[in-house]
């Protein structure tokens, strides 16, 4: 009996451990892998100063407030503040540690 108690937390941590490594080859989640892939488009039109394709993916009526400048209206005021602050002067960039499934 005492030799078999030796052996519970082997076996609780080899079965945790399959358990655990069972959870990283599931499949991603459809909205997780929906919004990273809209995410990397936005960014890269973002980062290439695509202003159609941000335009494209943004509403008419966007509201957007930047701590510095406060709130921006409609679309055509966002793109005009990507175009003069954005193009060209900065670049954003996904940490590869950030972009796993919850």
């Amino acid at each position: 009996m005492k030799r078999s108690l030796h052996l519970v937390p082997f076996v609780l941590s080899a079965v945790c451990g399959m358990v655990a490594n069972a959870q990283s080859t599931a499949q991603p989640d459809p909205l997780f892998a929906t919004v990273k892939s809209l995410d990397a488009k936005l960014f890269d039109a973002y980062n290439r100063c695509d202003l159609t394709t941000l335009g494209d993916m943004v509403s008419d009526d966007l509201e957007f407030y930047h701590d510095q400048t406060g709130l921006s209206v409609g679309k055509a005021s966002f793109l005009a503040a990507i175009k003069q602050n954005i193009c060209g002067k900065v670049q954003r960039k996904l940490l590869l540690d950030s972009s796993s499934t919850p």
